[in-house]
């Protein structure tokens, strides 16, 4: 896979609902739909919330089933 990110990992979700979940008082800050979000997630292997990096940078990285 040429240009992996976190995107393409097995331990990131992005998903709004689930961040939402993850980080109770986001929602005091606004809401984890909104496109100041962009592609954030949680990275589970890391404990994180971040931005996705090149799959290149994380020692954890495991491709997903589907994107193999």
């Amino acid at each position: 896979m040429k240009d992996a990110t976190c995107q393409h990992c097995a331990h990131f979700v992005d998903d709004p609902a689930f961040i939402e979940a993850a980080i109770p008082n986001m929602t005091m800050l606004g809401s984890a739909y909104a496109s100041a979000r962009g592609h954030a997630g949680i990275c589970q292997a890391l404990d994180r919330f971040l931005d996705p990096m090149p799959a290149k940078s994380c020692p954890s990285f495991t491709p997903r089933a589907i994107d193999q």
